[in-house]
């Protein structure tokens, strides 16, 4: 913009065109690019995009294409990242639950998602996270009053659930069941 004399401000013909040759970038092609590297979900990708500059018709547009194609599909994201995060990563349903929601995945379908991990699933899961636990502490199994604590704490750090915890715990530590209980009790 330049300022000349007493007549307020001007703007050169080059500063007008440059401003309209910008344009937003296409939300169809900046989807595609992303979900090439990872799995999204429709309300993250919409937020991406949203960031990124694209108009909100145009990531509708995108969304609807997306979805008639399979590309983005919220069920099959929130199934297949609550069986991996259990089994990789070894959280409980309480966890899975919670970082589904985060990533936009309704209360409804999160729990749909986590409903075939409870009972044994979780169970085993919760074993396999304290028995790692325990060899990463170098703690040997046995029932002290504040390695159980501990141990309980971790587990419910990684979102399981109290039964699941218990069954850890009366599984993987040598002691009698009562002593847990009285310590933890969900």
């Amino acid at each position: 913009m330049k300022q000349s004399r007493g007549t307020g401000p001007k703007t050169d013909n080059y500063d007008l065109k440059e401003e309209s040759t910008q344009k937003r970038p296409d939300a169809l092609e900046t989807a595609t690019r992303l979900i090439s590297y990872k799995e999204w979900t429709k309300n993250a990708l919409t937020e991406r995009l949203k960031k990124r500059g694209c108009t909100d018709n145009n990531i509708e547009e995108a969304m609807v294409w997306l979805e008639d194609q399979g590309l983005i599909d919220d069920r099959k994201y929130a199934f297949e990242f609550a069986s991996g995060r259990m089994r990789t990563r070894r959280w409980g349903i309480i966890k899975i639950s919670a970082e589904l929601k985060k990533r936009g995945i309704n209360s409804r379908l999160a729990e749909e998602a986590t409903t075939p991990l409870k009972g044994k699933t979780e169970e085993t899961a919760a074993l396999a996270a304290l028995q790692k636990w325990l060899r990463i502490k170098q703690i040997e199994p046995t029932l002290k009053r504040d390695i159980a604590i501990k141990a309980s704490s971790h587990l419910r750090s990684k979102g399981f659930t109290g039964g699941a915890i218990s069954f850890a715990m009366n599984k993987g530590l040598d002691d009698s069941e009562e002593e847990y209980l009285e310590i933890y009790d969900d």
